[in-house]
């Protein structure tokens, strides 16, 4: 099975624990060491970690010719707010 690993802390949700249970007796099987993949699908970083460029990253906002009204310019700004609102459906709905 293939996972992105930012979604990975969602497993127990998808499958289940007895599923992430048997999941992680396998990987302790096949992977004593635990050196293939750490922190990918048994036991998942948390969404907000282990970052490549970190959780305060701030990325250039150059001055552009092109401004849109919905999102006053930015569109980090639109599409934070796009996602806060599917987060915010999602958790409605579960």
């Amino acid at each position: 099975m293939a996972t992105a690993s930012r979604v990975a802390s969602l497993l127990p949700k998808m499958f289940g624990p007895q599923l992430c249970q048997a999941f992680r007796r396998v990987q302790i099987r096949m992977d004593p060491d635990w050196k293939m993949n750490p922190g990918k699908l048994i036991e998942p970083y948390k969404l907000d970690e282990n970052l490549r460029l970190g959780a305060a990253y701030s990325p250039w906002q150059p001055e552009t010719n092109f401004k849109f009204a919905a999102d006053h310019g930015s569109l980090r700004r639109l599409l934070s707010a796009a996602w806060a609102s599917a987060s915010a459906a999602a958790k409605k709905a579960a």
